[in-house]
């Protein structure tokens, strides 16, 4: 595991923090006990150096001292041999880089790098920020709000990408609004409005927390490859928060990362292999390429810094 300066002060912080302490308290009431910051009716002054000289030529003061400081170096070392592997533990689970590091601090358990943000080399935009140049299909349907692409609420259709593509991996962030469904079209056709989540293949979008979509069957909520295979839930951010979304198509593998979290994972032959889960005839699952885009479905979505890996280039 690699391991950063961050991650080194994380580290080394706390054990040093605890060897103060550890250091300071006993030296510190063995100051007050001895001199008991009064001789003589005035008060003594501890910022003498003759105080001091008094002080640390005091035979006793030496055994303080060298008790203490053993006792720091083995509580520390106690800590970080047992903290270190139970903290390590804790941290793959704990979501969000905040709380990874108050847990690092805590726990001695160093922030490693996998917690920075991953690498964008390679990955090209796909969106100016400021128009809707180099997308096609229901551009009435969607506006540029921000820098986002906006779903126009009450408007439906398909905004796709003018060129095709294979292999990739796509990043963007994306806002909700309340009861909001809208989905990722992969490998689509270029068709501005109809079913491309038969056609092509659609990753859900939505809000799972809705009290209308309750009863929706598993393969219905956000992340999920529609009909195909579901999606773990949870986690996604509370409405009018940006999530961050990560969706790379390999060959016949689909996998979905949320906020850090992946979400599915699949093969399309090995979850279809004994038919559809919503029974559909899946025509775009032959599909080995197509265009990406937004199927918007009449609700407000917004989505901005929308880039991507071509995958299939580098091939």
């Amino acid at each position: 595991m690699k391991i950063t300066g961050t991650a080194v002060l994380a580290l080394l912080a706390p054990a040093m923090g605890l060897m103060m302490i550890l250091y300071v308290i006993p030296l510190g009431f063995y100051f007050i006990n001895s001199f008991h910051l009064f001789r003589d009716g005035r008060i003594l002054p501890i910022w003498t150096l003759q105080t001091y000289v008094d002080y640390f030529t005091d035979p006793f003061s030496y055994k303080i001292i060298e008790e203490s400081v053993r006792l720091s170096l083995l509580v520390t070392a106690l800590a970080l041999v047992i903290g270190y592997p139970v903290a390590y533990a804790l941290h793959t689970r704990v979501r969000g880089t905040g709380s990874r590091a108050v847990l690092s601090l805590l726990l001695f358990s160093p922030v490693a790098a996998d917690d920075k943000k991953p690498s964008e080399e390679g990955f090209a935009s796909l969106f100016d920020g400021k128009s809707l140049s180099g997308w096609a299909g229901a551009k009435d349907a969607y506006r540029v709000e921000d820098g986002a692409i906006v779903c126009v609420e009450g408007t439906a259709g398909n905004l796709l990408t003018e060129k095709e593509f294979s292999d990739f991996v796509v990043r963007f962030e994306f806002k909700l609004t309340a009861g909001a469904n809208t989905g990722l079209g992969i490998r689509c056709p270029m068709r501005a409005k109809g079913n491309l989540h038969l056609d092509g293949i659609e990753l859900q979008i939505l809000d799972n927390t809705a009290e209308k979509y309750k009863t929706l069957k598993s393969y219905q909520y956000h992340g999920s490859v529609y009909g195909i295979q579901p999606a773990k839930r949870e986690f996604l951010k509370p409405l009018g928060a940006w999530n961050t979304q990560e969706v790379t198509v390999q060959g016949r593998k689909i996998k979905v990362v949320l906020n850090g979290e992946t979400i599915t994972d699949c093969d399309l032959d090995e979850v279809t292999q004994n038919g559809t889960m919503d029974g559909a005839e899946h025509s775009g699952l032959k599909r080995s390429s197509g265009h990406l885009g937004f199927l918007g479905h009449g609700d407000r979505v917004e989505f901005r810094n929308i880039r991507m890996k071509d995958l299939a280039a580098k091939q």
